[in-house]
């Protein structure tokens, strides 16, 4: 018998979960209704979160669920540390990311500097675009690829193997 509805009681208090709320990204539960993620009488040292964050996470994104089953996963994937990558409530990158792609996978790879710096770097990394290529949280081919690497590859080059009948290297 609440007097208000559990997300307004929690945004009162929560302030800074309606700016979150009103970014380009926001997670929809969050936006529906906090109980869907939090119990008011849970761990406060858990956020109030409702269960095992990885569980919690995987109970709505089934095709993730799905992929746990794959040969070589993320290990912030593997782990359960979505929160690593993903922001819970609202963000201003696509996909509730915690920042741009490039600038995200960056965090961890060091060497993506590096290649963005080289003199023909690969269009996907000028524009920022590592998942044109990997697969952000699981794949059955090394390296996190989408796909065999050669496949992949003429997915977007087939134009100049057809032109040169060679490939260049």
């Amino acid at each position: 018998l609440m007097k208000r509805s559990p997300s307004r009681l929690c945004l009162e208090c929560h302030e800074e979960v309606i700016g979150e709320l009103n970014l380009l990204s926001r997670h929809d539960p969050a936006q529906r209704d906090c109980t869907l993620c939090h119990r008011a009488h849970g761990l406060s040292s858990q956020a109030l979160i409702a269960g095992d964050r990885r569980g919690l996470c995987l109970g709505c994104h089934e095709e993730q669920s799905g992929e746990l089953g794959m040969e070589n996963l993320h290990p912030p994937f593997e782990d359960g540390d979505c929160l690593d990558c993903h922001r819970p409530h609202g963000s201003n990158f696509e996909k509730l990311t915690t920042a741009h792609r490039f600038d995200l996978c960056a965090q961890c790879h060091d060497e993506a500097e590096v290649w963005l710096r080289q003199t023909s770097a690969h269009v996907p990394i000028k524009t920022g675009d590592c998942n044109a290529c990997h697969s952000p949280h699981a794949s059955d081919t090394g390296g996190l690829l989408k796909t065999e690497a050669n496949q992949l590859c003429l997915g977007c080059h087939q134009e100049q193997l057809e032109k040169s009948g060679d490939i260049v290297h």
